[in-house]
C-alpha cells in the first residue's frame, strides 16, 4: 500500500502518513523504519545524512539503480570528513529497499553496516566483525552435543545395559 511523505529541507525532517488495517501499518512503518531511521553515520556518528540513487550500466548492458545514504560530514575547512555509505538492496521484485548489514557470508558487517571506501592499492585489512557468534555451552545451535552419563567410577552410564559374561 502507498504511503505518502513529506520532507522538511531546513530540516531534514521526514513524516509519513500509512493507511490501511493494523497488521497492515505495522508492517509499513516496520519497513520504513528499518530504511529512513539511520539517522546518523554508523561510522562517525554525524548527523549530516544525504540520501542517493546512483544509476548504472552491469556487464550484460542492463540498467541498474544503487541506492545508499552518504555521510556527509565537513571538517572546519568545508571539505569531506567521513564519506561513509551505507548501501542498500532490492527484493527480487525491486519494489522494496533493505540497509545491507551483512557480509556474503551472513555475519555482520561492522559500523552496523557503514563502510568508508578503500582503493584496492590501500590493502587494508578488513574490519572486525561487530557481532561475535555466541559462546558454546550456553544453549541454542551453537551447543556441543549431549553427552552421555558416566558412573562415578568411569564406567558405562547408569541407563546403560549391562552385559553378563557370554557378552549379550
Amino acid at each position: 500500500m502507498p504511503a505518502e511523505c513529506t520532507w522538511n529541507a531546513k530540516t531534514g525532517e521526514l513524516s509519513f502518513k500509512f493507511s490501511g488495517e493494523q497488521k497492515e501499518i505495522f508492517a509499513q512503518i516496520a519497513e520504513f523504519q528499518d530504511v529512513f531511521n539511520n539517522t546518523e553515520c554508523g561510522v562517525c556518528g554525524g548527523d549530516q545524512i544525504r540520501f542517493v540513487v546512483r544509476g548504472a550500466k552491469t556487464k550484460q548492458g542492463k540498467d541498474v539503480e544503487y541506492y545508499e545514504l552518504r555521510c556527509v560530514e565537513r571538517n572546519d575547512d568545508g571539505s569531506l570528513s567521513c564519506r561513509a555509505r551505507l548501501s542498500f538492496g532490492q527484493s527480487l521484485d525491486l519494489k522494496t529497499i533493505f540497509p545491507k548489514r551483512k557480509d556474503d557470508e551472513g555475519g555482520y558487517l561492522p559500523n552496523n553496516g557503514w563502510t568508508v571506501y578503500q582503493s584496492p592499492t590501500e590493502a587494508a585489512p578488513p574490519p572486525p566483525r561487530r557481532q561475535e557468534p555466541a559462546p558454546k555451552g550456553f544453549g541454542g545451535f551453537n551447543s556441543p552435543p549431549a553427552q552421555p552419563a558416566r558412573s562415578a567410577g568411569g564406567g558405562p552410564p547408569p541407563h546403560a545395559p549391562i552385559e553378563d559374561e557370554t557378552g549379550f
